[in-house]
């Protein structure tokens, strides 16, 4: 199993490549999975994942047998590509990369299609194996953007848009507009989208395109309030309503329950009566944490722990968190190539965040999902 999650990783290094013709390459080799999937394409800069989840349950409800595609992972590798829930088998991988490993070396011999990215190989590994499995929907997150996406093969029964933000803002744009027009490149002619909180800008940016494709646009942007949530924060309200307009769109009723049921790793997931982890990991993400923080937790005690990767402002992040009432702040850095060590700031540095004590009577991990990933296997770990 090792082995074969190994050979995945290796492709790592080829990073992100914002293209269609090496995807579409594969998916043609395989039998094009993802045209016999009704599938459900989700974009945004956040809560991408909380609404793929408040999705899942609701359809789950209905009796629906729902695959889900989403990165990154949070404990494990397999997470990924899961059904209801349950993370594709370690044999029903390692079967996928038996299958894929010798097409893919074959491709790396063409110049036109040689090197496809970790990303594009599972794309077409989770198309494949929710077609082989018989999923009766989905759930489709994409990697980055959209309009270049390696998910935007694939032909939707309905595409959703979450959130728009300044991230990525080297590959997608440096203005939200240039940003939303990447995102609104999921939308397909005649297919309705489902578009949540995304600010005027954007929404005039989608709104043409969706009329330039004959899509009926669902505007969701207000959060619900005559629900009880599984996840916390204002923001869930917002990514549940998202989820609502989605499955009522698609013919549905609405199960309570299965929102408040919900649950997401690493999004104010507390796993602990004193100890909270969220992967706030850019501007728009650390603005609704700390709202969050400086509403419903102002008079609390706090300890925040802060960590992220260097393709980050995290001058800013940091600023940001300066902000939250009654709170102590303490950098550090984690098991990653990419994670910082060496900020330009003034508040206290750990080079161990095992060595932090958590005696606050709120301690809270944010930053990197990477870090909160290795922050929750860490902890869990230390707890079984």
């Amino acid at each position: 199993m090792n082995e074969a999650i190994n050979w995945v990783n290796s492709r790592l290094p080829l990073g992100i490549r914002p293209g269609l013709e090496r995807v579409e390459k594969l998916a043609e080799l395989v039998g094009n999975p993802q045209r016999d999937l009704k599938i459900i394409h989700v974009a945004g800069t956040n809560g991408k994942g909380s609404t793929v989840a408040f999705m899942r349950n609701l359809l789950e409800a209905r009796g629906f047998k729902v695959g889900t595609f989403t990165s990154p992972f949070i404990e494990l590798f397999n997470e990924r590509i899961s059904i209801n829930g349950e993370p594709i088998s370690d044999e029903d991988l390692t079967e996928l990369v038996l299958k894929y490993r010798p097409l893919i070396e074959d491709l790396d011999l063409q110049d036109e299609y040689k090197n496809l990215t970790e990303f594009e190989i599972i794309t077409i590994m989770a198309f494949d194996y929710f077609k082989s499995e018989n999923v009766d929907y989905a759930i489709i997150e994409v990697g980055l953007g959209g309009l270049l996406d390696s998910t935007n093969i694939l032909t939707p029964v309905l595409s959703v848009i979450t959130t728009i933000g300044l991230d990525h803002t080297d590959i997608l744009g440096e203005t939200i507009e240039e940003i939303a027009f990447q995102k609104a490149g999921i939308i397909k002619s005649g297919v309705p989208v489902v578009v949540g909180n995304v600010g005027t800008k954007a929404l005039n940016v989608i709104s043409k395109v969706a009329q330039k494709k004959n899509s009926k646009l669902i505007l969701a942007d207000k959060p619900v309030e005559n629900f009880a949530l599984g996840l916390d924060g204002a923001h869930q309200k917002e990514n549940a309503a998202v989820a609502i307009a989605a499955v009522k769109e698609l013919g549905f009723e609405v199960e309570p329950k299965a929102l408040e049921i919900t649950k997401w790793p690493g999004r104010f997931e507390r796993i602990a009566p004193n100890l909270i982890l969220d992967g706030a990991h850019n501007e728009h993400a650390m603005t609704r944490l700390v709202e969050n923080l400086n509403t419903n937790y102002a008079d609390i005690d706090k300890k925040i722990i802060f960590a992220a990767i260097n393709t980050k402002d995290t001058t800013r992040m940091i600023e940001m968190l300066k902000t939250v009432k009654n709170a102590k702040i303490i950098l550090t850095t984690f098991d990653y190539v990419k994670a910082v060590s060496d900020y330009a700031s003034d508040l206290p540095y750990v080079e161990n965040w095992r060595a932090i004590a958590l005696d606050a009577e709120l301690n809270l991990f944010t930053g990197s999902l990477y870090f909160i990933s290795e922050i929750r296997r860490g902890i869990l770990d230390d707890h079984n």
